[in-house]
């Protein structure tokens, strides 16, 4: 399977924001193509520390999924050393997620540290297996033969917190 690369992008001039998600081609510079989506009209989605707590709720929850890593801006080996911890245990029980979500808060809200990236597997609303990432900078990774349903389906999400 290959992986494909979105960013994900809004459109000026729209009553309702929709999000768009556009792939990201890997041999053009990020910057460049940020540019060449700007001059058509689209406006970057940053995905916040909160919006990725809502995705890794909604993830979770609806689908049969597994959370792999969190990972965030600062690089403190004890954050990540508690996160990777509340993972592993997820992975076992999905109902200790109520706890990862807690750490993450904790992290995000009362440290003010940033998500940089999260990172998945399993089924999203499709029967074929798939490695998914979200970054704050909007872009989605998604491994998977249904790039499609997975990228429409994220970007619902977000769209709803728009």
């Amino acid at each position: 399977m290959k992986e494909k690369t979105y960013k994900l992008f809004w459109k000026i001039n729209e009553i309702h924001r929709k999000v768009y998600s556009i792939e990201y081609p890997k041999d053009k510079e990020y910057y460049e193509f940020i540019e060449e989506q700007h001059e058509k009209g689209f406006r970057q989605i940053i995905v916040t520390s909160e919006l990725m707590i809502k995705l890794i709720k909604k993830l979770i929850i609806e689908n049969n999924i597994n959370i792999n890593e969190i990972l965030f801006l600062d690089d403190d080996k004890d954050i990540q050393k508690d996160i990777d911890y509340e993972i592993s245990h997820v992975a076992k029980n999905t109902k200790d997620l109520t706890s990862l979500i807690k750490t993450i808060e904790f992290y995000t809200k009362e440290n003010n540290i940033d998500i940089k990236r999260i990172c998945f597997n399993g089924y999203i609303k499709t029967q074929k297996q798939a490695i998914i990432y979200i970054q704050a900078n909007g872009i989605l990774g998604i491994n998977s033969e249904s790039y499609n349903i997975i990228k429409t389906y994220i970007a619902n999400i977000i769209e709803s917190e728009l």
